[in-house]
């Protein structure tokens, strides 16, 4: 089970990463809640366990980890820097969990997150009632109702269907032994040994498919220096 501190920070990180690559949004305290939330919701639907033990609460503006809030409350509607990152402090199937969570609403605002959280019938919806302090949000309920929901798509279906649909053979499989999703490298020279894909880069994958539209792709688990 993870530290959900460090949870937390890889969001961050990725985030910072996002927006250095595409200029995309740093996180605010408020979006990073929603993503512990889905990340939580998901890991239970996966693998029947908490990504994290901390209990998440209904607030006003939706699900909430305590712990957090208290963490990050002095940065307000302003983005949190994140610190560096130790990957080893997760296993393989919570880095899968967190990447395909960032992948999938890291593309939505705070706001945008917020309304997902608040639809009809939610584990937050169910839990919340006005002016009432620390309801719990059960881990019960978000596997219950997430199991309802379509399946979270991963990073590696992400690239395989993309493929697909340029018309792009991709032989798999798609992770590397270290469960990194990986980009396949090709016989372009320019492609060089191939790299290990970050969600991040997802968007930049999909351009160099359209480039490279109809090319025959070979698996290469190198990565790039």
């Amino acid at each position: 089970m993870a530290d959900v501190k460090a949870v937390a920070n890889l969001f961050l990180h990725l985030a910072e990463k996002q927006a250095t690559e595409e200029a995309g949004d740093l996180m605010t305290d408020l979006k990073l809640q929603k993503m512990l939330y889905f990340a939580q919701c998901w890991h239970l639907v996966r693998y029947n366990e908490p990504m994290f033990q901390n209990v998440i609460e209904a607030w006003d503006h939706g699900p909430v980890v305590p712990e957090i809030y208290s963490e990050y409350k002095q940065y307000g509607r302003n983005p949190i820097q994140a610190s560096p990152v130790d990957y080893d402090a997760f296993s393989n199937q919570e880095l899968e969990t967190i990447m395909d969570v960032f992948a999938y609403y890291g593309r939505y605002s705070a706001s945008g997150l917020r309304e997902i959280s608040h639809q009809y019938d939610s584990p937050w919806a169910n839990a919340y009632k006005p002016g009432l302090k620390h309801l719990e949000i059960t881990q019960e309920s978000m596997k219950d109702f997430y199991k309802r929901q379509p399946p979270l798509e991963t990073v590696s279906d992400r690239i395989l269907r993309t493929a697909k649909e340029k018309g792009i053979e991709i032989i798999e499989p798609m992770i590397s032994p270290d469960g990194n999703p990986v980009l396949p490298a090709d016989d372009y020279e320019d492609w060089g040994t191939g790299m290990t894909i970050e969600p991040w880069e997802l968007w930049w994958a999909e351009d160099e498919y359209e480039q490279h539209e109809g090319s025959k792709r070979r698996p290469n688990w190198a990565k790039e220096d």
